[in-house]
Order: C-alpha cells, then structure tokens, then sequence
C-alpha cells in the first residue's frame, strides 16, 4: 500500500486524547496482513495497535506484535473471527471456537495491553444458542482472567448482540467488559434494525465501558465522518465514563489522519480553551498515545 505524500512526513503536532483524560489513547486497527507497512505508518504517527492476528494462523501473533511492544508502542486486541461462534448451537464447533480463543488468549498474555475484545453472532447464518454463548462467554472471561487479559464484549449492528439490552446482560452475567462500536450502533437505527438510542446505549453501557471503536457508520465498508454532527454528541457522552481506549476502525491513511484532526479540533472547541492554549497545543510534538517504557 502506498501513502500519500502530504501524510508521509508529518506527525501529529498534538495528543487529542488528553482533552478526554490524561492517559486517553488513540489507536487504529492494523489487520495480520496489512503488516509491516501500516503498523510501521502508524508508529510512525504514534499511534497504539489495535491487532488483529490471521485466524488461520494465530502463531504470528508473537513475530508481528514483539517488534513494536519492543519500542513501547502500546498494542490491544481484536478477535475478528468469523464463522467461529462460541454460542453455536452444535456443540462440538462451538468448543472449536472456544479453542481458538482460548488459544489467542494464550499468545497474547503478557503481550501489551491485555485486553482483548471479542464478538457474539459475527456470522449471522449461524444459528446460536442463548445458554451456550452465556456458559462459553463466561469461561472466556474466566480463562482471561487466569492470565491476567481482561475479555471484552462488541455490540454488532445485526444479530443478538445488535440488541444493547443482550449485551448488557451478557457483561453482567459473565464478568465480560464492554467494547462501544459506535458505527454498528449508528448503522443498525438508520437501517431501522434497532429500536434504541445510542445515547441510552452508553449510558446502560457506562460501567463495563473499556473501549470505543470510532467510525461514524458501516455498509460494505467502515466509513469515516465528514464532520462531527453525528459523532459529536456521541463523544460527549463517551468521555463522560471512564473509558480510557478508542480505536479508529479504518483503512485509509488519508480517512485515519482526517478523523483524528475532526476529533482533536471537536475536543478543543468543546472544551473552550483559549487561542493560545491552542497555539501551544499545536506547536507540541508528542505522539497520540503514550508509549510504555
């Protein structure tokens, strides 16, 4: 993948996300094959790593992420795996997703941030069974536990999980915490497949929030907001819990830079600071999410 030059050497002038919280991150996700080249790019530009490793072969883990926890850049987890369903109503291929999770839960320990974020109904012609994704999530969480990894629960914008009501039972029965993403909660009320406003959603939501994925909506595609009259009001209620994490879930360079300035220029305005506060935000160059030393 090529960059665009105006992109290429340039780095952020200011961490956005201490306008949230002081030790606020900002990562964007980086795919198992888009490595080295974006992970290098978005080093670069200082931001976190939210991972997500080949399904095919989670061995990797170790050879993609070392080199970068190595230079503190600060890494999370995405556990993207379709067709492995831990609530799957056949239960010898839910136990096979079960494995495989636990076997990322695994490579991961002690690897970087240790939170990983998970998913319920991410195939949506698998049909699953309601006490078995209870039981099997709760082990997750449990398993997670033992090593020390935080297990965290996705909203999707079709199946159970589209439902806020579902999810938050699930955290609450099982221990899990909760991964906010906005685009499939935006994306499922415009295409009117759920009857709920986002704004209720984060505020049941609040307590087991530890992570946002930030887009503004889902069709084929992640798409990244023109502005911020959608995404707005939905930052105000999110930096009001203590969610210290949000991942900016998209591919293109030009799309990733455009909305951290739309976010960092929303969070300056909101908080009224003067022209001069401003100036000498700019004129710093720190990276957007703190590196681990």
């Amino acid at each position: 993948m090529t960059y665009p030059s105006s992109l290429k050497d340039s780095i952020r002038p200011f961490d956005s996300m201490t306008l949230i919280h002081p030790s606020a991150c900002l990562a964007v996700s980086a795919k198992w094959y888009e490595f080295p080249q974006k992970f290098e790019w978005l080093a670069k530009k200082g931001f976190a790593l939210e991972y997500t490793p080949d399904i095919h072969n989670l061995d990797s883990i170790p050879k993609q992420i070392d080199p970068f926890l190595s230079r503190g850049i600060r890494v999370r987890y995405h556990a993207f795996f379709p067709g492995y369903e831990i609530g799957n109503t056949h239960a010898h291929k839910a136990e096979d997703a079960m494995n495989l999770h636990f076997r990322m839960i695994d490579l991961i320990e002690g690897r970087g941030e240790q939170v990983v974020t998970v998913h319920v109904g991410l195939t949506p012609d698998i049909e699953t069974d309601k006490h078995r994704t209870t039981e099997n999530l709760g082990r997750l969480v449990q398993y997670g536990k033992q090593k020390g990894i935080t297990v965290s629960l996705e909203n999707l914008k079709k199946g159970p999980t589209k439902n806020p009501e579902t999810v938050l039972n699930l955290a609450e029965q099982t221990g899990a915490s909760i991964t906010v993403d906005i685009g499939h909660a935006v994306s499922c009320m415009d295409d009117g497949n759920c009857n709920f406003k986002i704004f209720r959603m984060i505020e049941l939501f609040a307590p087991h929030i530890i992570e946002v994925h930030y887009y503004e909506k889902e069709t084929n595609r992640h798409h990244a907001p023109t502005d911020m009259t959608i995404l707005g009001p939905i930052v105000d209620r999110l930096r009001t819990t203590k969610c210290r994490w949000w991942t900016i879930e998209l591919e293109s360079h030009t799309e990733i830079i455009k909305t951290q300035d739309l976010l960092f220029d929303y969070l300056v305005s909101t908080r009224k600071l003067g022209e001069q506060t401003v100036t000498s935000f700019r004129d710093r160059t720190v990276s957007t999410c703190p590196k681990r030393v």
